[in-house]
């Protein structure tokens, strides 16, 4: 019967928007909160301080004036230049279907999972509504998140079974669905009218229980293999050890143009903590952390963030993902290293937005701090993997991403594209992988010029044409890995709306 009155609402509310314009688009904690809680989290702060953030709800992903310039671009259009697309025509276009129809592409969680791409325009009408203020479409966003969660129950008996959330079903995807399902109903929580206080307590409390069930995988399993109470002493043990599995991936990714493995960036079995997978996970437990003042879950994500710098980053910027480096597609390797970091500069991004730790933001940590070839500090057995440190050179997030400029840039540019080789071919990701929206999303901070002439691809120094590319999950590569990033042009040229 519930189904039934969701059906009818949403169709009173299509119907009345089409009444209005021909289509929409012309229009311009706790979990178990008490109800004066539910009441703060309704207000909105208002301010005209581009550190300051418009509110908590919303994530800590835009401020006020981020917002306004994301108006704009609704209402003119903007495109980053050639080869970028056209991100707010893609979603205006899109919203209508999506309004007379907003369970089409709607998930399933658990044993069974199915999250279509398609479903992406949930999120899409998210932002729109957000950046719009639209009432209508906020509140079929809303109603068809509270049905996505009442359909989906967290008590089906294979959430019991303490599942593996970086191998089984596609639970690190499931995951990145479950964040973005939160970012949008943040970002329409106070424009909707329809939800009542129950309906959204039932939201957030489902969004807590699918925490508990992350953090009951992840809590164990890192201490496992990294030592107990790692994240406040260092780790003490660095496992599995030895390399990474031949049998899996090539433990020698890169090579020289004859063909011999650079030994140099020996890949470790330990490394693979710092995969993908697992910092899906870890990203939904942060953004969880944030939202809710969970100190103590937000200091743990923030130290397994300053992990992935110190033993999963080579002093230059090469990242351990080049392991997926194969006989049929020797860039997989960077593809991966670049979903990786999808999460990496989310939390850095709503670590810096928050402001939480204004004296160890994750974009400003530094460190020289890594493991050594033939150690064994951290292992019984002498580390056979590379040193991921020389012991003088910094590293951050800004050296991975500046890392992964090189695969697009000759050695004449500074970069490795002729210069790195795998399976007898250049790692060169030229038409192949041109990713450049975690550049931007990291300048909104960083502020420099050689972001910019990254993200921008700056064909003045060395980088190739701007060629939009469809990637593993069928997005476009600068809506992020499983779009978490919803559209590019969200991010590119918003240095001025964010820090001073």
């Amino acid at each position: 019967m519930k189904k039934h009155i969701y059906f009818v609402i949403i169709l009173v509310i299509v119907l009345a928007s089409c009444a209005k314009n021909e289509t929409i688009i012309e229009q311009q904690e706790e979990p178990n909160s008490s109800e004066e809680l539910l009441e703060e989290q309704e207000q909105e702060e208002v301010t005209t301080d581009s550190t300051t953030i418009v509110n908590n709800n919303y994530s800590y992903l835009f401020t006020a004036q981020a917002k306004t310039i994301l108006q704009q671009r609704f209402d003119n259009e903007y495109v980053t230049g050639p080869g970028f697309t056209s991100d707010f025509t893609r979603i205006k276009e899109a919203l209508p279907s999506f309004l007379a129809n907003p369970s089409q592409y709607r998930p399933v969680f658990g044993s069974d999972p199915n999250i279509p791409s398609e479903g992406e325009i949930l999120h899409m009408a998210a932002l729109y509504a957000y950046a719009m203020n639209h009432e209508e479409v906020a509140n079929v966003v809303a109603t068809e998140i509270l049905t996505t969660l009442i359909e989906n129950k967290l008590s089906d008996p294979f959430w019991n079974t303490n599942p593996n959330f970086s191998a089984e079903n596609d639970l690190f995807i499931q995951t990145a669905k479950v964040k973005k399902i939160k970012d949008s109903y943040y970002f329409i929580k106070i424009i909707q009218n329809i939800l009542t206080d129950s309906e959204k307590l039932l939201i957030t409390n489902w969004l807590a229980e699918y925490k508990d069930l992350v953090w009951a995988w992840a809590k164990p399993r890192l201490e496992g293999y990294w030592g107990n109470n790692w994240q406040n002493v260092g780790l003490t043990t660095f496992l599995p050890e030895g390399l990474y599995p031949s049998g899996i991936a090539d433990a020698y990714p890169i090579k020289d143009s004859n063909g011999n493995a650079i030994t140099d960036y020996g890949m470790s079995w330990a490394q693979d903590h710092f995969s993908n997978r697992t910092i899906d996970n870890i990203t939904y437990l942060h953004a969880w952390a944030v939202t809710n003042n969970d100190g103590e879950l937000e200091h743990y994500c923030r130290e397994y963030v300053k992990n992935v710098i110190k033993y999963g980053t080579f002093s230059d910027g090469t990242f351990w993902e080049l392991i997926r480096n194969d006989s049929s597609d020797n860039t997989r390797g960077v593809y991966y290293t670049n979903v990786s970091l999808t999460g990496i500069v989310y939390m850095a991004h709503i670590d810096a937005m928050s402001n939480n730790f204004p004296n160890d933001r994750l974009y400003d940590f530094t460190t020289t701090i890594g493991i050594e070839n033939w150690s064994t500090n951290l292992t019984q057995n002498p580390y056979p993997g590379g040193s991921t440190t020389d012991g003088l050179t910094q590293k951050s997030i800004k050296t991975l991403l500046i890392g992964q400029s090189k695969y697009l840039r000759t050695a004449a540019n500074g970069g490795w594209a002729d210069l790195r080789f795998n399976n007898g071919s250049s790692m060169s990701t030229v038409n192949k992988r041109q990713n450049s929206v975690l550049a931007a999303i990291a300048n909104l901070y960083y502020k420099e010029q050689e972001l910019k002439q990254y993200y921008m691809y700056d064909t003045s120094v060395g980088y190739p044409t701007k060629v939009t590319i469809y990637e593993g999950w069928s997005v476009i590569e600068d809506y992020g890995a499983w779009g978490n990033f919803i559209i590019g042009g969200a991010w590119f040229e918003q240095e001025q709306n964010f820090f001073n």
